[in-house]
């Protein structure tokens, strides 16, 4: 049974987060933008701010260049208020590996209407290797 969107704007941070991460998981990334994130999103990397759904779905492009949604390992997610943190890491088998991700969160209405994204990829030998979504220009 589908959610309204009064049940959804009701939902708390924690609530919000874990559907996100539940959906991301199993691939539903549109499904997860529908119900979990704001359009007018602004997401921080360390190359710039990604703004609304097509800026969330060039950082997920750019993460799935080095890891499946199965390799990632993540932390529990920790909240205050409308702001959560996640610790995370991901596996792409023998080519890469981040052993250091961390995201935020800021949640209003039941979506996430901010987030930061931080993480550094390394290659077999332990170089550092770009992973960001620097290909695209941020807005």
């Amino acid at each position: 049974m589908r959610r309204s969107q009064q049940d959804l704007m009701s939902r708390s941070t924690r609530e919000v987060v874990e559907d996100h991460l539940r959906l991301r998981a199993a691939g539903r990334l549109e499904e997860d933008l529908e119900r979990n994130v704001d359009p007018d999103i602004a997401v921080l990397t360390v190359t710039g701010v990604w703004r609304g759904h097509d800026g969330v779905r060039e950082q997920a492009r750019a993460l799935d260049r080095w890891s499946s949604a199965e390799g990632y390992e993540c932390s529990d997610v920790v909240c205050d208020g409308d702001v959560a943190y996640m610790a995370w890491r991901a596996h792409a088998g023998s080519d890469c590996e981040i052993r250091h991700g961390a995201d935020s969160y800021v949640v209003r209405d039941g979506r996430i209407v901010a987030q930061t994204i931080h993480y550094v990829a390394r290659d077999a030998e332990g170089r550092p290797v770009d992973v960001d979504a620097s290909t695209a220009a941020p807005v």
